[in-house]
């Protein structure tokens, strides 16, 4: 069975269910994630490749944070200056934009997760530069 669902469907409930409704009890022998989001299998590699790719700095299987977070969230690049306020975690203005976003400094780092909060944004999560 194939089944494409949200994030919080509990496929094994959904088995166990199947199974009580059928009168014959229900459970899985395999299950399987083959997308979250917008990340899928397809684009994956093996686990020993991504390691010697995220080990080498890049390559296939290795997807950089700030990529990821882009195809995620919305991108908002920050100027300097709002990139260290960020760092300290300080408030920078808002841009009226629903949800998170990426905070992104001019060099392309990641500088953290932001999301409005009035006439300000703030920091949901942040990443610290080395």
């Amino acid at each position: 069975m194939t089944v494409s669902c949200t994030a919080g469907t509990y496929i094994r409930a959904i088995a166990r269910d199947a199974g009580a409704a059928l009168g014959v009890g229900g459970h899985l022998t395999e299950l399987r994630r083959t997308a979250s989001g917008p990340f899928s299998v397809e684009r994956a590699a093996p686990v020993e490749q991504a390691g010697a790719a995220l080990a080498a700095g890049g390559g296939e299987g290795f997807l950089p944070l700030t990529q990821a977070a882009t195809t995620v969230f919305p991108a908002r690049i920050v100027t300097a200056e709002e990139s260290r306020a960020l760092g300290y975690g300080q408030r920078i203005p808002a841009t009226g934009a629903p949800g998170l976003h990426a905070a992104v400094d001019p060099e392309g780092r990641l500088v953290a997760l932001l999301e409005d909060s009035g006439s300000t944004a703030r920091v949901a999560v942040g990443f610290p530069s080395a």
